[in-house]
């Protein structure tokens, strides 16, 4: 899609275009600021081959009306174009504001369903992340997430069937390690300091979705990966919840979680990740 194809749909969508500047190289496409009907918006445009545009709004709109959390409204969608408010901040997220994000974070968990997945399949980082409803943790998680995303890292050519045997091997025996939860809470899904808005020491925004219903302690493993929050988000949280992050998460879970995104990463990026992950395979598998 040219320049002039974007700007003559954002244009036609949203009002005339006064402005507009390069944000970011999303993993679809460049992210624009732009000034236009006398607003200030984000348009994210789709150069790849694999789409999800769509899915984001969706996952976007979803949140928007299941949750409090503050992300961006979607104005127009289209396969290669995504119109949204622009939210004033910075990404990251530290001191002042991390009791904030905590409790932001507590809240989306609280919004509970009885089964693990969700209504369509999402994505992360453009990648697919295929949701059927289960009614076991476990098995979706198994399934879904560590299975599923070790195939595709394989596909790249990042790493090798021995690898992905380990992955299934870890996968068969996750009970080891983890035990049933009763019911699922609403995850963000891709929650790091990227993702994260902040101004004046508050949160004021979340970008970039890849929700769907999974364990909490999914989300939590996730954000020690990339030290997205240091104690003071962690102490707020247990006292917003009911759920201890006790050694057994600190020493054995979370590393048990984390082989999923580090499977993703791998996937979109390789380099240091595949090391990582070797790490983990060769602790647990």
């Amino acid at each position: 899609m040219t320049n002039q194809d974007w700007l003559l749909e954002v244009g036609d969508a949203v009002g005339p275009i006064t402005r507009h500047q390069l944000l970011s190289a999303g993993c679809l496409g460049p992210v624009h600021v732009v000034w236009a009907g006398g607003r200030k918006l984000v348009a994210k445009i789709d150069e790849s081959a694999i789409g999800g545009l769509e899915v984001e709004a969706e996952m976007l709109r979803y949140l928007g009306s299941h949750s409090n959390m503050n992300v961006p409204q979607v104005l127009h969608v289209s396969p290669r174009v995504l119109v949204m408010t622009h939210i004033e901040g910075q990404t990251g997220c530290s001191g002042a504001a991390e009791p904030g994000a905590a409790v932001e974070l507590a809240r989306l968990h609280a919004i509970k369903n009885p089964r693990f997945g969700f209504d369509f399949d999402t994505r992360i980082g453009g990648l697919v992340q295929p949701n059927a409803w289960s009614d076991s943790w476990l098995e979706f998680f198994a399934e879904h997430r560590l299975v599923h995303m070790a195939k595709l890292a394989l596909d790249t050519g990042r790493i090798r069937r021995r690898q992905v045997l380990a992955v299934e091997r870890i996968a068969r025996s996750l009970r080891q390690w983890i035990a049933e939860p009763k019911e699922a809470s609403l995850l963000h899904g891709d929650l790091w300091s990227g993702n994260i808005l902040s101004s004046g020491g508050q949160v004021v925004g979340f970008l970039d979705p890849a929700v769907y219903f999974g364990h909490p302690e999914a989300e939590i493993a996730f954000v020690t990966l990339f030290s997205t929050f240091d104690d003071a988000f962690f102490r707020t949280y247990e006292a917003m919840t009911v759920r201890k992050l006790d050694h057994g998460f600190w020493n054995e879970r979370r590393n048990i979680y984390n082989v999923y995104p580090l499977l993703v990463h791998v996937c979109l990026v390789g380099g240091s990740y595949v090391a990582d992950l070797n790490e983990m395979l060769d602790r647990y598998a």
